[in-house]
């Protein structure tokens, strides 16, 4: 999640939390979700929006297909947590987003995450 993004559609996102799922990969279609994949890691920064702003998020037509799935997420300070992601079912993931995956990437080098794990994003991209 991108809190910036958030922010600027009146969200209220907790601060970001940065981690890693362990087992996860991201897998970009025309939008973004996270895939079982054994050792992978998709990494990325965890926020918390009230219910009724996520029931309104995940309410968009665009989003709709998404669905809540509780993972645990390794944080910086090396922490177990214990969350809820939304994720797309894979096979619903359709189509091809060059200008996402591009966007997704300079996103990931804004907010830190590891220059491989952008390169990796990037490489989506193509």
């Amino acid at each position: 999640m991108d809190e910036s993004l958030l922010s600027g559609k009146g969200y209220h996102p907790t601060a970001p939390v940065f981690g890693y799922a362990e087992g996860y990969t991201l897998k970009i279609g025309e939008r973004a979700t996270l895939a079982r994949a054994p050792g992978q890691r998709a990494h990325g920064a965890i926020m918390s929006l009230s219910k009724g702003e996520l029931n309104t998020l995940y309410g968009e037509s665009s989003v709709a297909d998404y669905q809540p799935e509780e993972i645990v997420i390794t944080t910086s300070q090396n922490e177990s947590l214990k969350v809820t992601v939304y994720n797309l079912p894979v096979n619903k993931l359709t189509g091809k987003n060059k200008h996402y995956a591009q966007q997704l990437a300079k996103v990931a080098s804004e907010l830190g995450l590891p220059k491989e794990y952008v390169e990796e994003i990037k490489g989506l991209a193509v």
